[in-house]
């Protein structure tokens, strides 16, 4: 290959990045709307309850200052159904539970995930991984090796683990 199209295969792939990069940001603003509109409505739905509660305070003020009827008349015969939630506790229940929108993954590029150790304290490294310096090596074969993105980070005293993810090619990009 030679370097201008090494130069293109990159230009290509950063264009490509930056397009979903792009689409990621779309897609959080649009995630940040949904969550506005999900506190809009629950702080309609605390309007529509205090609004009741009012209602409900006046109505029972209402009916104690009225006289008592001559026979009250129960029935306990029949079951009482729940109330109906209102349109507004329907629309939090949509929003709350809707699914996060999903991320097309792109063809030809993927990330390689590769855990880092950073020792920042060696006095609290077992006795094993330090000579005059920490032994990286011993620290990388014993808590990197075999990770996977999504496993839970090691834990050692003194060494502080990030996952450093690059993008890569697989090869099968077509530009």
């Amino acid at each position: 290959m030679t370097t201008t199209t090494l130069r293109a295969e990159r230009d290509a792939l950063q264009a490509e990045y930056l397009d979903l990069l792009d689409r990621h940001n779309e897609m959080t603003k649009e995630r940040d709307d949904l969550l506005a509109d999900k506190g809009r409505l629950e702080e309609m739905r605390l309007n529509e309850e205090r609004d009741a509660q009012e209602k409900a305070d006046k109505l029972a003020k209402e009916i104690a200052t009225r006289p008592a009827p001559a026979q009250p008349v129960w029935d306990d015969d029949e079951p009482v159904a729940p109330p109906q939630p209102t349109a507004t506790e329907v629309a939090i229940a949509a929003v709350k539970f809707a699914p996060a929108p999903v991320v097309a993954k792109p063809v030809g590029v993927r990330f390689r995930v590769s855990l880092v150790p950073v020792v920042v304290d060696a006095r609290l490294l077992p006795e094993h991984f330090v000579e005059r310096l920490p032994k990286m090596a011993a620290i990388k074969s014993t808590f990197c090796s075999g990770y996977k993105e999504g496993d839970p980070l090691p834990a050692c005293p003194g060494v502080e683990f990030r996952v450093d993810k690059t993008v890569e090619s697989t090869g099968r990009a077509m530009f």
